[in-house]
């Protein structure tokens, strides 16, 4: 593998597209679109991935697939495990359907699960299942199953070039808007709108386009980065501009409204594409507070995804929803995602010392074998020698002297 550039603007993104969900979870009334942040991490997503394949020489998939298995199959095993012991013991009335549902998240296929159940995501917020903001890890981890060989396929073909690829790709990911907008018109199909790989395909694969852009050279965004940052005063204009955009999604973009459906979640994805293209230009101080702040929250993301919406749905369960109690599930939310990241860590460095050790043992039991073996085969040809004098002493006395044990004297 390639060094891969470190790119600190996006950990400011996703810090952004967490924070908005996790508002959104706790008071869904008062942040009624922050469920939008999923569509910037389906765009990081494909992005981050396509990035990362650019830069390797040469594509083992199934090593690809078991570093992604180990990534993220453990932490989601130990939440599925702490949330199913913790409804057991102090929400039991709410654990039923806790086997189907881990299985299907352990595969994978949790979102088809949500639509052939015909959930409501918007009316289950709160209530159903503590296990409901899953759905997008399954979508995640469908794309990463099927990308890798696309990718590979367009690589034998030599079909990467940046103007071809990005074009191919953004008229691909045009076909789930399109889809999305001619089911809207359907009675009961919410949950395969919103739950639907078919759908959601569009944000992953406009992530994927501009992390083609933006590897083989992204003339525009860089020409427009380099253009803001010689221009404070326009600078502090586009991004005001962007985060007073963002402040009114998080507060107005009702997830119900069929608008969503029909060209807004869709415009969004464009949109998130664009920031994370600008975003990735970002050539600052990557060791400034912020940045690193944001680094720190970024890489244990994922586990703060995971234990959000459970923490949220028991706690709920049990003390109610005031304000404190939103405080207290934020707190714990923090607490147990580091924890995790802390423990598997901790689980991974027992192990790998483990491996280590044993490798030692049989190295050094290699060595003692390969010193040992000159001797045993000197010692075995002084053994030989020792039989045959032996034999040819034998032979001799016999030739001369007859059989000792019978006394026979052939030759006297």
């Amino acid at each position: 593998m390639q060094n891969i550039k470190y790119l600190p603007g996006l950990d400011v993104l996703r810090v952004f597209a967490l924070t908005a969900v996790l508002l959104f979870h706790l008071m869904p009334g008062v942040f009624r679109g922050g469920y939008l942040g999923v569509e910037m991490f389906f765009v990081l997503c494909g992005f981050l991935l396509t990035y990362i394949l650019q830069n390797l020489r040469n594509i083992n998939v199934p090593v690809f697939y078991l570093t992604k298995i180990r990534q993220l199959i453990p932490p989601m095993l130990i939440m599925i495990l702490v949330t199913c012991g913790a409804l057991k013991l102090l929400v039991p009335e709410s654990a039923w359907g806790l086997k189907g549902s881990s299985l299907s998240m352990l595969l994978n296929y949790y979102n088809w699960r949500q639509i052939s159940m015909s959930s409501d995501y918007f009316s289950s917020i709160g209530a159903g299942s503590p296990f409901t903001h899953m759905w997008t890890i399954s979508v995640q981890m469908q794309f990463f199953l099927i990308w890798p060989f696309i990718w590979l396929w367009a690589k034998k073909r030599n079909r990467l070039g940046q103007f071809k690829a990005v074009k191919r790709l953004t008229i691909a990911a045009a076909i789930p808007a399109v889809v999305m907008f001619a089911v809207s018109f359907m009675p009961n199909t919410s949950a395969f709108l919103y739950y639907s790989t078919v759908t959601r395909m569009g944000s992953l694969l406009l992530g994927a386009a501009a992390g083609i852009y933006y590897k083989q050279g992204s003339e525009i965004t860089y020409r427009l980065y380099g253009f803001l940052s010689r221009h404070l005063v326009l600078s502090l204009l586009f991004w005001g501009a962007n985060i007073a955009a963002a402040v009114f999604l998080l507060m107005f973009a009702d997830g119900s409204n069929m608008v969503i459906y029909r060209g807004g979640m869709a415009l969004t994805a464009v949109w998130c594409a664009f920031l994370v293209l600008v975003a990735a230009e970002y050539e600052g101080n990557s060791d400034s507070r912020f940045i690193r702040f944001c680094n720190k929250i970024s890489r244990s993301g994922y586990e703060i995804y995971l234990w959000q919406y459970p923490v949220i749905f028991i706690l709920n369960s049990m003390l109610g929803q005031t304000v404190p109690v939103k405080l207290l599930e934020a707190a714990v939310t923090f607490i147990l995602a580091f924890w995790a990241v802390y423990f598997l860590g901790r689980i991974r460095q027992i192990m790998s010392s483990f491996v280590s050790s044993r490798r030692v043992k049989r190295k050094r039991r290699a060595v003692k074998n390969i010193k040992q073996e000159p001797f045993d085969k000197r010692e075995y040809r002084h053994n030989e020698k020792d039989k045959m004098a032996d034999q040819h002493t034998d032979d001799s006395y016999m030739l001369h002297h007859g059989d000792r044990n019978t006394g026979d004297r052939r030759f006297s």
